[in-house]
């Protein structure tokens, strides 16, 4: 069964002979649209380049529990269906590795919000503040 617009998916990298042992999780996406032959995604998260979660890094999975290297390799091409809390594991350990690894902010981080509250903007006073 495909995935429907609106579903979210993790993308699961395998490379070669050794499928199990480098199967890495690249990162996740929001299911746009399905025209049958492609999914049309869009990025949640992202591993930077060069870093990766493991899949042996998460051996709780219920999704992977019983995978085999020939069992994965199966699986290369295809879409396979988690719960909810697994797809919660795999996006808290990639948005770990992205804070860890990926790029610096351009801007630091603001202390004090830079624009007044929506009420104070409604109500005219953002520039002059409060009177009596």
């Amino acid at each position: 069964m495909r995935p429907q617009g609106g579903d979210r998916v993790a993308l699961l990298s395998v490379h070669g002979p050794l499928f199990f042992s480098e199967a890495a999780f690249v990162g996740s996406a929001d299911v746009l649209a399905d025209d049958g032959t492609a999914l049309k995604l869009r990025h949640r998260v992202l591993a930077p380049p060069g870093w990766t979660v493991a899949l042996r890094t998460l051996p709780s999975l219920r999704v992977s529990a019983g995978w085999t290297h020939v069992g994965l390799g199966a699986l290369r091409g295809e879409v396979v269906r988690c719960t909810a809390r697994d797809l919660g594991r795999i996006e808290a350990a990639l948005l770990a590795v992205a804070r860890a690894h990926g790029p610096r902010a351009k801007r630091p981080a603001h202390r004090r919000p830079r624009t007044p509250g929506r009420r104070a903007l409604i109500a005219g006073r953002a520039a002059v503040g409060r009177r009596p």
